[in-house]
């Protein structure tokens, strides 16, 4: 994502069936420094997703995907995972903003039951 690792965070989170998503202010110097939103979601036997940060002016800065295997007790298999950098092409843009509109104007959010996490 190009920050560094082991910052402090606050995330928020939310299940809907097999859809996971997490909204992560990160926090360099007592400051907040980025927002890094994930969707991903699981099957029986894998797990892709999709990765954004953005700057604290709300303009999308990275995007990429992820995707990976599970073992059969559902834990993931090592060396399976790959990490795909995405353009920011129209299409990516969008589904960003309607990820960002879940999150600051709620839109289905209604019955998503978003809980703090961290």
């Amino acid at each position: 994502m190009g920050i560094e690792r082991g910052l402090p965070y606050r995330a928020l989170e939310t299940q809907s069936d097999n859809t996971f998503r997490d909204f992560n202010v990160i926090i360099k110097d007592d400051k907040a420094l980025c927002v890094i939103l994930m969707v991903s979601s699981d099957t029986a036997t894998s797990s892709s997703g999709i990765v954004y940060r953005m700057n604290l002016k709300g303009e999308l800065e990275k995007v990429f995907t992820e995707t990976g295997r599970f073992d059969l007790e559902h834990r993931p298999i090592r060396g399976s995972g790959v990490i795909t950098d995405l353009e920011l092409t129209p299409e990516v843009k969008r589904a960003f903003k309607r990820e960002l509109d879940f999150w600051l104007k709620g839109r289905d959010r209604a019955s998503a039951g978003v809980t703090p996490l961290h």
